[in-house]
C-alpha cells in the first residue's frame, strides 16, 4: 500500500493522510490530497480542514505547498496516546464546483 487518507465524519475535515516512507515525495500525498479536497468541495463546503501534531514540521509544509494556511494551535489530547499533544490546525478555500446550466432556459442563437 502506497498511503491513504479519509473523512471521518464525511465533513470539511481531512482525519487521516498517511504515505508510505517509501512513496513518499512520489506526488501519492498530493494525488490523496486532492481527492480528499474534490470529494469535500462537491459535498458543497467551501473550505478543507486538518490538523497534525506541531512538531510535524514535514507534514505542515507539506500541507503549506499544497495551499492551507495555519488556522490555530492548540493542545489536545489524544485518545490513540492517552495524553494530551500539541497540534496545529490547518484550513484550505477550495473552488466550488460549476453549478450546471438549467438547459431548458438556455438562450438559443
Amino acid at each position: 500500500m502506497l498511503g491513504w487518507g479519509g473523512r471521518e465524519h464525511h465533513d470539511d475535515f481531512i482525519s487521516y493522510l498517511w504515505v508510505s516512507p517509501q512513496a513518499q515525495r512520489r506526488g501519492v500525498g498530493g494525488a490523496l490530497l486532492g481527492r480528499l479536497e474534490a470529494d469535500i468541495s462537491s459535498a458543497g463546503y467551501g473550505f478543507a480542514k486538518l490538523a497534525t501534531h506541531a512538531a510535524n514540521v514535514d507534514a505542515i509544509r507539506f500541507y503549506q505547498r499544497h495551499g492551507y494556511a495555519l488556522t490555530a494551535r492548540v493542545r489536545e489530547f489524544s485518545a490513540p496516546l492517552g495524553y494530551e499533544i500539541d497540534k496545529v490546525r490547518l484550513a484550505k478555500p477550495l473552488s466550488k464546483p460549476p453549478v450546471p446550466a438549467d438547459r431548458g432556459t438556455e438562450e438559443k442563437p
